[in-house]
């Protein structure tokens, strides 16, 4: 993941990621930070927000999705510098190497061209059903993406696009993703989105 983000970076002028998977946290002694596994879940295949930081040398990434848990929490945004460990702090920042985004992209968008999509608590399992709907969270993620992909929507447009295919109710911010919804032991979970929801795909 870190050859390919160093990759994107210096040879396109844009980059989005979109990492469906596990992660956790870590203390470097200074701040807590974030990390995303590998699909062995060993610590050897851990990726760490400051070793991302590290490869995202030239502001390319502008879109980054990561529907894992904990990644947009209050504790990790806006995300910065960390002077202990001489890396960055919190997924946001550590690809995006911004901080300023807003903090409700959906239904305040800033002008910053550039989004974070993560879950500040638990992510919902793919095969997990929503209501009676027939669809599970899967489905929610690939209708998204068919939104800004095929549709070219934007990413408030699509967020709305994939709620109306999957929840049966016309916009994102009336549905359990936006408002939240019990997760892991009952913590309230929600999808967060941080920055430019008024922008499409490319970003650039």
């Amino acid at each position: 993941m870190g050859y390919l983000a160093y990759y994107c970076e210096t040879n396109y002028n844009f980059a989005m990621v979109f990492y469906k998977g596990h992660s956790s946290t870590y203390n470097c002694g200074t701040r807590t930070h974030s990390f995303i596994m590998d699909y062995t879940g060993q610590p050897a295949g851990n990726i760490q927000g400051a070793y991302i930081w590290t490869k995202t040398i030239n502001n390319r990434h502008d879109f980054v999705f990561l529907w894992s848990c904990g990644m947009a929490s209050a504790s990790m945004f806006p995300g910065g510098y960390c002077n202990g460990c001489g890396g960055g702090w919190g997924m946001c920042y550590s690809w995006l190497k911004i901080t300023g985004l807003s903090s409700d992209g959906y239904k305040s968008p800033d002008s910053s061209g550039h989004v974070f999509l993560g879950f500040n608590w638990s992510s919902p399992n793919f095969k997990t059903l929503i209501g009676n709907s027939g669809y599970n969270y899967g489905a929610f993620a690939l209708f998204f993406y068919q939104g800004l992909l095929r549709e070219k929507y934007s990413v408030k447009g699509s967020l709305d696009f994939a709620t109306q295919r999957t929840f049966g109710v016309q916009k994102f911010e009336d549905c359990p993703l936006y408002k939240g919804m019990p997760g892991l032991q009952g913590v309230i979970t929600a999808l967060k989105v941080f920055g430019d929801g008024y922008r499409g795909l490319p970003m650039r």
